[in-house]
């Protein structure tokens, strides 16, 4: 019955209230590091982490090899086992 009675109130505490709910947007991080999201700031791994981006990132860092042919074949084997014995790609 209020709410019928005073429309222009019920209207501006409903703005409020959104106003002030709204007010922890201000401060919004999305995180998109896992790592961050999901375990402790000083913890090991953490820690580990952090300076394996700074001193290597990612972009300096060899990771994957590139398959161009869905059938291993021996001369492939061959090149591959001799690549990562010899740390060719590093």
């Amino acid at each position: 019955m209020w709410v019928a009675s005073n429309p222009l109130k019920t209207v501006a505490a409903c703005l409020a209230a959104v106003a002030a709910c709204s007010l922890g947007l201000l401060r919004f991080h999305q995180e998109t590091n896992m790592v961050r999201l999901w375990l402790p700031r000083q913890s090991d791994f953490v820690l580990n982490n952090d300076w394996l981006w700074k001193n290597h990132p990612p972009d300096l860092r060899c990771a994957q090899l590139t398959r161009t042919d869905l059938t291993p074949r021996p001369e492939i084997l061959l090149f591959t086992s001799t690549s990562i014995s010899q740390n060719d790609f590093f």
